[in-house]
């Protein structure tokens, strides 16, 4: 006879397992004795249906040996709905338990009831992991992986409030959101090479404040998304949010190892389109999102975005955005070596040194405009000035011998 709870057993029962079930002996011979240990046995749906798949072969436990077998795929089918119905209902009454357990601070003046609207603990978001549930999962990461790898937490230290939303869409809202490449990597302390991360530490320094619209208050303005421009920085967030996925179990390690590769390939290969591949992840991690929102688990959501190709083609065959180029020596004031070669940097058009305008190839085809007032134009280059000759007397000047409009005679001394 099993020796589980007396609730944990009415709520097997209530959800549609019998007491006469194999079911419940095995759940005593492991350990599940009650409503809290199967909440937190379980992670998420798909560790559920890993688990239950294994009865499809015979299973033999306990010290007088028994046995476990359901090879009918619809009796498994069956024993997996009532253990998915059983683990909700346990998960909820743990997460109840835990709330009403956490210190309550007192306001001042307490709110009326038609003032404020009631709001659910699970639309609060934490900024940080709640007590024991980091090491908790850090324990279940060891666990699965045989007790002989650790978690490396360097990988996510400085980027917990990032990893911890996406913990609580998971665990508690179930208010799933897009995860985009460049949220961890611009927030963790460590860079993927180790050395400190500059990005972190401006972000964090950065404490510009805006007005709010609702309250009229300041409040610390909210950063930018980092978006990654180069190969190895994509790569390096798509290694972060690997292994975020796998802390916080979103699914089984295969299914988010299948669908990292998936885009590690696809960064490999398109080195000049990686606008393209940044598009394609932000499209299916908003595919992603939605379909998990309508009770779809993590592996059947990328199951079916790798099994379209079609949609991928599409994404990576539009033509890669190009960013403006700005040349050397083109409207930059102070820069620029003056390499650059066009009709707008040559001498002859400044004016400084091209004193007289250029003349038509074809005068006719441009008649001369009337000149207004007293302007004169001259076309061609100016006449040449006039000479002036000085009136000096002939002959009297060194060199000026025989020269001039008469010749003079000269006589000798005999015929003076």
């Amino acid at each position: 006879m099993a020796n589980l709870h007396a609730d944990f057993k009415l709520t097997l029962t209530d959800n549609g397992i019998p007491d006469d079930s194999p079911i419940l002996e095995y759940l005593d011979w492991a350990g599940i004795r009650t409503k809290n240990s199967l909440a937190m046995f379980f992670a998420s749906d798909d560790k559920i249906t890993e688990w239950t798949e294994k009865f499809a072969n015979k299973i033999t436990f306990g010290a007088p040996e028994k046995e476990i077998h359901f090879p009918v795929e619809e009796r498994r089918k069956g024993l997996l709905a009532c253990l998915i119905a059983t683990w909700n209902v346990c998960r909820d009454d743990f997460t109840a338990a835990r709330q009403s357990k956490l210190p309550m601070t007192p306001s001042p003046t307490a709110p009326t009831a038609s003032a404020t609207p009631a709001t659910s603990t699970d639309d609060k978001l934490p900024k940080a992991w709640p007590k024991g549930v980091y090491q908790q999962l850090l324990t279940d990461y060891k666990v699965s992986a045989g007790n002989t790898k650790t978690f490396p937490e360097k990988i996510l230290l400085g980027a917990e409030q990032v990893v911890v939303r996406m913990w609580h869409e998971h665990t508690v809202s179930k208010n799933y959101q897009a995860v985009g490449l460049g949220e961890i990597i611009t927030k963790r302390t460590f860079t993927a090479t180790g050395s400190v991360n500059s990005t972190a530490k401006r972000d964090k320094s950065d404490k510009t404040l805006v007005l709010n619209p609702d309250d009229h208050t300041l409040v610390q303005q909210e950063q930018k998304d980092w978006d990654p421009q180069s190969m190895m920085m994509i790569l390096d967030s798509l290694d972060a949010i690997r292994w975020a996925w796998i802390l916080i179990q979103i699914s089984n390690q295969e299914s988010v190892e299948t669908y990292i590769e998936r885009f590690i390939q696809l960064t490999h290969k398109n080195p000049q389109r990686l606008a393209n591949v940044k598009e394609a992840w932000d499209t299916f991690s908003w595919t992603i999102a939605m379909q998990m929102r309508n009770n779809k688990t993590f592996k059947q959501a990328t199951e079916e975005i790798l099994q379209d190709p079609v949609t991928i083609a599409d994404i990576l065959s539009q033509p890669p955005r190009k960013k403006p180029k700005s040349g050397k020596g083109k409207d930059k004031k102070g820069k620029g070596k003056g390499k650059t070669k066009n009709k707008y940097n040559t001498w002859q058009t400044n004016p400084r040194y091209n004193p007289y305008p250029s003349q038509p190839s074809n005068p006719a085809a441009f008649p001369p405009t009337a000149p207004l007032g007293n302007q004169h134009y001259h076309y061609g280059p100016p006449p040449p000035p006039p000479t002036f000759v000085s009136h000096q007397p002939k002959g009297h000047q060194k060199g000026d011998k025989n020269k001039g409009g008469h010749k003079s005679k000269t006589f000798s001394k005999s015929q003076k």
